[in-house]
């Protein structure tokens, strides 16, 4: 899809959904401003109502007397006056009728309803609807919070209460309104938003089309400089004049060409002193090549199987390479889980490097839950292995916190990316004494000083010991963990250290 297609297409979509949000929330918000001011009309129509009924003519109409009682036809007259007078275009009382609570808490029952319809009157002495909120709010004017439904429809209703002479509460007027005027109304709003939407919808299509290919033009213009430079024409230039970052883009691409075709030229003439290979080598190089190294802080690991040369002894070589691949595929990926840098396979053997190349102020952590994460798959691998008829593989760990030198070692010939120095030495003896120990992880006391007071691993003090090929006796720790349990991947163990 062409950058002018989806420019209009995002222009206009933009615009719709614009659009579109504004009419939905001036929808929301005109119903409920109709609504609401339908609510202060019907209950200031319905207090207006009961205000003009009189209460002692209501308390004279009983079961008994409510038929030949002249007080009950009147105030019938008298409700459908009131009824008829406010069925307005802005306002229509389709029901209105008078209540009484029974003795029954919550319950009310008709005693006037101004309906002629003898399908949907309601007689003296029919039972009302419980509407808790009205009992509690008998003694004042007071509209229902929601909207009632049932299968007339659906209403807003108000309820005011009726006194006698005495100022005591006799009944309660309650007048419904049905909301199927404001329906009207908002199908009528929702007619005119959806032309305007249509309207706009129409005007940003315009309007982005013309955006379009005014930015394209310019695009167009650039790519076909490009495309000149590309194919080998270092003379093309681009000749826009937008003041704009267009412009801004052209000047660039101008200078870039200039600096290909004087880099051109050296090229061309560099090339009458070394081969062309040797060119190609020198031009590709980012950043010239540098053989020396750093001295900084590392965590240096070292993981070796054990026995494995009676081992490799025991099987043919294909199966060892083959059990090597899924044990180093494994291993790789846990070390780099971990922010470990590979530094290289010595045989069956691993060597890392913690905090390095970048520096990482959590590095002891690191290598520490890397080697207890590989002992936990270890394991797994392991209980696999053995059910395929394989040997028990053990590897022993070492862990040793110094400063080395970590760099591009080697010559102009072959180089690697190593670390070299005494805490690479401290480590690999470290990870020779786990077979004489017989722990699994051994660290040194550098590292452990580091992250004792984590409260994340459990140590095993093993005092001074003695390294292979070393004068000096350094402090040494084991990690004691149940490998044969599931490594937490999302937390650490709540250990205790063990001094």
């Amino acid at each position: 899809m062409k950058y002018r297609t989806k420019l209009f297409l995002t222009f206009s979509i933009l615009v719709f959904i614009s659009t579109f949000i504004a009419l939905v929330i001036v929808y929301g918000e005109s119903s409920r401003l109709l609504i609401n001011q339908l609510r202060g009309q019907l209950l200031s129509v319905s207090v207006t109502a009961a205000a003009s009924i009189n209460g002692n003519e209501v308390e004279k109409i009983n079961e008994e007397n409510y038929k030949t009682s002249p007080y009950y036809q009147k105030l019938i007259k008298h409700l459908r006056v009131i009824r008829n007078a406010n069925r307005r275009p802005d306002i229509y009382v389709q029901y209105l009728y008078i209540v009484k609570p029974k003795a029954k808490k919550n319950h009310f029952f008709f005693i006037a309803d101004a309906e002629e319809n003898p399908e949907t009157v309601s007689k003296y002495g029919d039972l009302f609807p419980t509407i808790e909120e009205l009992y509690q709010n008998i003694n004042k004017p007071f509209i229902e919070p929601k909207m009632s439904h049932d299968h007339w429809g659906t209403w807003i209703t108000a309820y005011s209460p009726i006194y006698n002479s005495d100022g005591k509460v006799v009944a309660t007027l309650g007048a419904d309104v049905s909301i199927k005027a404001i329906s009207s109304k908002m199908h009528k709003l929702i007619a005119y938003g959806f032309i305007a939407l249509v309207g706009s919808l129409i005007i940003s299509v315009i309007i982005a089309h013309l955006l379009a290919r005014l930015v394209t033009n310019s695009l167009s213009s650039l790519c076909e400089t490009v495309s000149e430079i590309g194919d080998g024409n270092l003379k093309a230039r681009s000749h826009l004049e937008s003041n704009d970052e267009f412009d801004e883009l052209s000047l660039a691409i101008n200078t870039m060409a200039k600096g290909l075709e004087e880099r051109e030229r050296l090229k061309l003439g560099f090339a009458r002193y070394v081969s062309q290979y040797v060119l190609e080598k020198i031009i590709k190089s980012d950043t010239p090549t540098i053989l020396e190294g750093e001295r900084r802080k590392v965590s240096i690991f070292f993981s070796d199987i054990r026995h494995f040369t009676s081992f490799s002894e025991q099987l043919p070589p294909e199966k060892v390479v083959r059990l090597l691949n899924q044990y180093f595929e494994k291993m790789i990926e846990i070390i780099f889980s971990h922010n470990g840098t590979l530094d290289k396979f010595i045989g069956d053997g691993i060597m890392v490097e913690f905090g390095a190349p970048l520096e990482d102020p959590e590095q002891e952590r690191h290598a520490v839950r890397a080697a207890i994460h590989m002992q936990h798959e270890l394991h797994s691998l392991s209980k696999k292995w053995v059910d395929e008829g394989y040997p028990q593989i053990d590897v022993g760990m070492g862990i040793h916190t110094g400063f080395a030198i970590v760099g591009n070692i080697g010559s102009d010939v072959r180089m690697e990316y190593t670390a070299v120095g005494d805490a690479v030495n401290v480590a690999a003896r470290l990870e020779k004494s786990t077979k004489k120990l017989n722990k699994s992880i051994l660290v040194s006391e550098e590292t452990y000083k580091a992250i004792k007071d984590l409260d994340e691993f459990e140590f095993e003090d093993l005092g001074e010991i003695e390294l292979a090929g070393r004068q000096q006796v350094i402090r040494a720790y084991a990690i004691v963990e149940d490998f044969s349990k599931e490594y937490p991947l999302n937390q650490a163990q709540p250990t205790k250290n063990k001094k």
